[in-house]
């Protein structure tokens, strides 16, 4: 891990600056806040601004996103992408992997730093995707069509159930 100094604790969690986004902070389980800072405003006059918790929004890929802005540019940046870049280092380039496999688990123990094979490694199976709302939805392809499954609590559930669906489908599975 890099070498970064503490910037503040809000409700019990710790906050480091974000390299490259100046009046930002991130946390090692994922959360991000913007600083205390001055602004300018439309007028000219300068306006104080308290920093607070950023809210995150999922992409269609059930990834945490966040936007930073600076003035009037914006930028949308993956958030296990600048949990990684702050804590780990490296990824310019790289691949940025949850090892659980779960898209909003954005702590930092749970991330590593690998090249597009490796991540593919750790690809959940065919047929098994987690949704928004964190439900995992279980499909198969029959024929070139999507066939819904079902929606399940766990990861293994809803593998569990495309297993199913692909044996009655095939009459096997593979192993």
């Amino acid at each position: 891990m890099n070498n970064l100094e503490n910037i503040g604790e809000w409700d019990g969690v710790e906050f480091f600056p974000i390299p490259h986004h100046e009046g930002y902070a991130v946390s090692k389980c994922g959360k991000i806040r913007s600083l205390d800072r001055i602004a300018k405003r439309d007028d000219g006059r300068r306006q104080p601004l308290k920093g607070k918790e950023r809210t995150c929004s999922i992409n269609s890929a059930g990834y945490k996103v966040v936007i930073f802005s600076r003035g009037k540019s914006k930028a949308q940046w993956l958030v296990h992408r600048v949990v990684a870049m702050t804590f780990i280092g490296g990824i310019e380039g790289r691949h940025v992997d949850h090892i659980d496999r779960n898209p909003l688990n954005n702590n930092v123990a749970n991330l590593r730093v690998t090249n597009y094979s490796g991540n593919g490694h750790n690809r959940i199976a065919t047929g098994v995707y987690v949704m928004k709302h964190g439900k995992w939805k279980a499909q198969i392809k029959d024929g070139g069509v999507s066939r819904h499954i079902g929606m399940f609590d766990t990861r293994e559930e809803a593998r569990s159930a495309y297993k199913e669906a692909k044996r009655a489908l095939l009459g096997w599975f593979p192993a």
